[in-house]
């Protein structure tokens, strides 16, 4: 192999790196939805244009504001605590455009957590992402929350207690 053909392999090597290193997603692009710890929360209200779930906790656990003496079950709002950390593929500031184009003006659903309101939009069709409104940003989420909302209070119990 002459120099010039080593040369040449060399080069085409090294732009293969960069290309790789410049394509290839980075961890520190992983933006998540709030900065906020699922373990500080300590209310969760859900509401939607019929309805309204309110959840407070109680040291480790969690208590229903209209049944306080059934359980809750954890894992359940650990879950929807998770939103909290969700990846936020985009996000772009709000205007009164794109609050109506994306139905955050009068959302079917809502969450508040402490004090910190989600607004839920509609579904991206093309990505199937979910427009959120948090603070004076739109942000595009995975459509994985929904369920909370739809579901009626019995769903938030502990098993136990509903298979009686």
């Amino acid at each position: 192999m002459s120099s010039i053909q080593r040369l040449n392999l060399f080069l085409l090597i090294v732009i293969i790196i960069l290309a790789a290193l410049k394509f290839l997603p980075k961890d520190s692009e992983y933006y998540a939805l709030t900065s906020v710890a699922a373990d500080n929360i300590q209310s969760i209200t859900i509401s939607s244009e019929n309805r309204q779930l309110v959840f407070k906790r109680n040291g480790p656990q969690w208590l229903s504001v209209s049944s306080p003496e059934q359980a809750i079950e954890k894992e359940t709002l650990s879950k929807l605590l998770g939103i909290l950390k969700t990846h936020s593929y985009r996000q772009f500031e709000k205007t009164e455009n794109n609050l109506s184009a994306f139905g955050l003006n009068t959302p079917l659903y809502q969450l508040t957590l402490d004090n910190l309101v989600i607004r839920f939009g509609i579904t991206d069709p093309v990505e199937n992402l979910r427009y959120v409104l948090l603070n004076d940003k739109i942000h595009l989420i995975n459509d994985m929350y929904l369920q909370f909302f739809l579901a009626d209070e019995q769903f938030f119990f502990h098993k136990a207690d509903t298979e009686k």
